[in-house]
């Protein structure tokens, strides 16, 4: 069970990321920047992604996790997409990578450790086995939603590499 001061914390960063989702979608609707405000809805949208899993799986989140999952959505929504964090900070993108599969694997070991008995402890060697495997499926889910809304909706979020009169089309060949 959560305590007070988690809960209250995890609802601050849950208000914090709803209202730059508010403020970032009406300044560029203002502005008549419709593909950044697309993309603060979806990250606005996104917030409700680590309750819905939590749901979804019948897992109670421990409050570090959801935080730093909100934390995350944040990063990658706000900083990364819609301030062009991926293109200005090389390593962004590596980051984000490092930060998703620590809270998959996290993830993944709470799912495992739920499904076991009471009186069975489930052994802690087939916990983290399951958490990585777990975080490996997630990571290759995700990179076919990038490669759906990639060829779907003409984003980048694969961020190919354009060279001087060269276009990397290796991101496409593999996905396809």
């Amino acid at each position: 069970m959560k305590t007070v001061r988690a809960a209250k914390t995890i609802r601050y960063l849950y208000t914090v990321h709803a209202l730059i989702g508010i403020a970032l979608s009406g300044w560029f609707l203002y502005r008549g920047d419709e593909r950044r405000f697309w993309l603060a809805l979806l990250a606005l949208l996104c917030l409700a992604v680590p309750r819905v899993m939590a749901g979804v799986f019948r897992v109670d989140l421990p409050p570090a996790l959801e935080g730093l999952a909100v934390v995350f959505l944040m990063l990658t929504g706000y900083l990364g997409e819609v301030g062009a964090f991926y293109e200005r900070i090389p390593a962004w993108d590596n980051l984000l990578h490092l930060t998703s599969g620590i809270m998959f694997c996290a993830f993944g070991c709470g799912l495992l450790g739920r499904g076991v008995g009471e009186r069975e402890e489930c052994p802690s060697r087939a916990r983290r086995l399951f958490g990585v495997s777990f975080a490996l499926a997630a990571g290759v889910i995700w990179e076919f939603i990038e490669y759906t809304c990639d060829k779907t909706f003409g984003t980048t979020m694969q961020k190919p590499t354009v060279r001087p009169g060269l276009y990397d089309t290796g991101l496409i060949d593999t996905m396809e």
